[in-house]
């Protein structure tokens, strides 16, 4: 079966073919966090990301009739973290203060 689309788009965060200006050896892996946590009283719908560091995020989501709060960022390096349970826990009191 001949297709009728004439354009096709490929969406990613990391070139898939660069005609060999082998720009994957410049990109730099980091890692992110997310928790997430019944929210109580509603908030603003939307996803929010802040400009300082460390960056954060929050966001709604919502099932089965529930509204949750998605609380994280505080990225790094990949293989740049000395203490993880540190992380989630500046995440945990960041989602406390958005409750």
């Amino acid at each position: 079966m001949k297709s009728k689309q004439k354009t096709v788009i490929i969406a990613s965060s990391n070139p898939w073919h660069d005609s060999l200006g082998l720009y994957f050896s410049k990109e730099q892996a980091y890692r992110s966090y997310l928790t997430l946590s019944k929210l109580n009283k509603p908030i603003a719908k939307g996803m929010y990301i802040n400009v300082e560091k460390p960056s954060k995020t929050i966001r709604v989501y919502h099932e089965n009739d529930r509204d949750y709060l998605v609380c994280g960022g505080f990225d790094h390096k990949t293989g740049k973290c000395d203490d993880e349970c540190k992380i989630f826990g500046s995440i945990v009191e960041f989602a406390k203060k958005q409750l």
